[in-house]
């Protein structure tokens, strides 16, 4: 009777040791889950950030480029202008040559 005692204590025993055991892998298999879903949910707001960061350059980037745009479109303007006024200047030279007495044909 001792003897069936002892082997039953020694199978609990046994069997506990295997449950603590159990317990302890379980333990860190939700640690290593918690800790992945941790890495996981930081990777997730890196990249979330960083895809916000990009919206916000290309937002930069596509104002500055607009405004580029729009001071080239000027300056063409102006050039335009520029060239114009040229062309009239030159235009009132020649007229004003066209109608100034030739000096050799007034003797």
């Amino acid at each position: 009777m001792e003897k069936e005692n002892e082997e039953q204590k020694f199978k609990i025993d046994r069997k506990e040791q295997e449950l603590a055991e159990i317990k302890d892998l379980l333990e860190k298999q939700a640690s290593d889950f918690r800790k992945s879903l941790k890495d996981n949910y930081q990777s997730w707001k890196d990249w979330d950030d960083e895809k916000k960061r990009l919206k916000q350059q290309r937002k930069d980037l596509n104002s500055r480029l607009g405004n580029l745009q729009d001071k080239s479109d000027e300056m063409e303007k102006e050039e335009h202008k520029s060239r114009l006024d040229a062309k009239e200047l030159e235009l009132v030279e020649l007229r004003f040559l066209l109608k100034k007495p030739d000096p050799e044909n007034e003797t």
